[in-house]
């Protein structure tokens, strides 16, 4: 062991290293002892990586044990680097359009707030209520530009009617792919979601960083000649994996109209899929900002949040394809 005499450490670098070192008491030893601090011998608990990078390593992981490459560290520090690059190499990532992309249009039940009010955010001109929104009424292409009245772009709108605050509508977007290869329990392949997501809220006062939540939501299933039958929900309610941004750029400096840009990367093994028991061909995704539900319209008169989004599915490949 090394013994150090008369070290003196820069003042800049003596709050780092009180974490790892105690000073002795000089009364006791009749010059000042430095000793490691024994709290900085314990283990430290592993970084928990991001959701993002943590698909990644595992889809670069699975290229690797497929393609069982000479020299696999390069191998895989290519592939990820690729993924982290949104560079997927068509050589091991099969890319699928969609074969369907609908809105999904409904209107909420509204009846009175009757729940605790924040004496701060109370305002009598504007008083809130509860609307509840079940299934989707109503199913259309979505619309290449912002749409019209009666089939709207993806998002939701709400007004103030004699001092009340309500919802007007709601629309999800929903897309369906067609996978080029089967796939069940024993074989997961990734199937990555690359989502480059934009959200525009346009409002009488002020946006809120809220309305501008990403809901991702995908599902496997089988589908033969027959287009399969999905419920008639509509997601509205805030999740845990929703992308919310910490800021805002306002497009005016006012704030009353933002957009946001997001890239979203998602795996398609998010909903229960260990409970497929057969194999799976389709993967459908549905896309949402979540409305206002009566509530969350920051004292506006009108709001109104539209969002389209350019999604690329990749699907890992073997050398057999």
């Amino acid at each position: 062991m090394a013994k150090v005499n008369t070290q003196t450490i820069p003042p800049s670098l003596i709050a780092g290293y009180t974490k790892v070192f105690i000073v002795g008491n000089p009364k006791i030893f009749g010059f000042k002892k430095v000793g490691v601090n024994s709290t900085a011998r314990n283990s430290q608990p592993a970084t928990i990586s991001k959701p993002a990078l943590a698909l990644q390593l595992e889809a670069a992981k699975w290229l690797v044990e497929q393609w069982q490459p000479l020299n696999s560290s390069l191998f895989y520090a290519e592939r990820l680097a690729e993924i982290k690059a949104f560079d997927f190499n068509q050589t091991y990532w099969h890319t699928v359009t969609p074969l369907r992309d609908t809105t999904e249009w409904g209107a909420p039940t509204i009846s009175a707030y009757e729940g605790p009010i924040n004496g701060v955010y109370d305002d009598p001109l504007r008083i809130k209520t509860k609307c509840v929104y079940g299934n989707w009424t109503k199913s259309y292409n979505t619309p290449v530009g912002v749409g019209t009245e009666e089939n709207p772009r993806p998002g939701w709108k709400g007004t103030v009617i004699d001092q009340i605050w309500r919802d007007l509508w709601f629309a999800q977007r929903r897309l369906v792919y067609g996978l080029p290869v089967s796939i069940n329990l024993a074989n997961r392949r990734p199937i990555l979601i690359d989502c480059q997501s934009e959200v525009s809220g346009t409002a009488s006062f002020r946006v809120n960083s809220i309305w501008y939540a990403r809901t991702v939501w995908p599902m496997l299933f089988y589908e033969t000649g027959t287009p399969y039958v999905f419920d008639k929900y509509l997601i509205t309610n805030w999740r845990a994996t929703d992308i919310v941004p910490m800021e805002l750029d306002s497009d005016s400096g006012q704030y009353f109209h933002c957009t946001d840009s997001k890239r979203i990367l998602r795996t398609a093994y998010e909903k229960n899929w260990e409970t497929i028991t057969t194999a799976f061909n389709r993967l459908g995704l549905v896309i949402a900002t979540p409305p206002s539900r009566g509530l969350y319209f920051a004292r506006n008169d009108n709001v109104q949040v539209s969002h389209y989004e350019t999604v690329n599915v990749l699907i890992g490949k073997t050398p057999n394809g």
